[in-house]
């Protein structure tokens, strides 16, 4: 019984908390045991989401974990892993929507905001292309490669064919770096370089390369690097 009141208490405290604070005033360990709750028991979401954040660091880890790797983890199972994936998308989706048909000019930090929602803590390395109209607007972003833990391979003709089909002038190139450490190594140099010369024969700009890591970024455009 004292269990179970136990159980009750803690659980109207976190909503409580919940209803009366600021999101930022709630821990990670609050959100995700919170979003779990409705399809577990309350003791059960709150020892699932500390095994989540154990394994993958903090709740964004959590989020852009792969759906056959949260299924790894004690407690959770196919219903679960369907509510991390769509917490995910929500994030996307919401994210993304501030940028969406907007000059990327009115709305760089937005853009950065997506871009690390989209890739800060990815385990892989991932190539995506944002697309931008004549007016800087953008059309639409994309994934084009992903790779392995520190290396993604980026065929030029590929990146242009898809600028060609979706009619841009200009390209924002992204990539992160799982490491942590967002520095541009020489072999990303090399490679905006052989994009930057593949986009000049059809007159499209490369407008940025950006690197993402947890929580920071690097302008190529920033450092004079393109």
């Amino acid at each position: 019984m004292l269990a179970l009141e136990h159980d009750f208490s803690s659980r109207f405290e976190l909503q409580l908390r919940c209803r009366k604070s600021t999101a930022n005033a709630l821990t990670d360990l609050d959100v995700l045991t919170l979003l779990l709750e409705p399809a577990c028991s309350s003791d059960g979401a709150h020892a699932i989401a500390r095994h989540l954040l154990l394994a993958f660091g903090s709740l964004p880890g959590v989020l852009s974990t792969a759906r056959h790797r949260l299924l790894q983890v004690e407690g959770v199972d196919q219903r679960l892993a369907d509510i991390l994936v769509i917490a995910r998308q929500c994030a996307l989706r919401c994210t993304r929507a501030e940028v969406s048909n907007r000059c990327v000019i009115e709305c760089w930090t937005d853009l950065l905001t997506y871009l690390q929602t989209a890739m800060g803590n990815l385990r892989r390395e991932q190539f995506r292309v944002v697309f931008l109209n004549k007016r800087n607007e953008v059309i639409v972003d994309e994934v084009l490669q992903e790779g392995t833990v520190d290396h993604t391979p980026v065929y030029p003709r590929e990146v242009m064919r898809r600028a060609l089909l979706h009619h841009a002038s200009a390209l924002i190139l992204v990539h992160n770096h799982p490491s942590g450490d967002p520095t541009p190594s020489q072999a990303d140099i090399l490679m905006t370089h052989r994009l930057v010369e593949a986009a000049e024969v059809f007159d499209i700009s490369i407008y940025d390369h950006i690197i993402v890591a947890e929580g920071l970024s690097v302008s190529f455009k920033g450092l004079e690097l393109i």
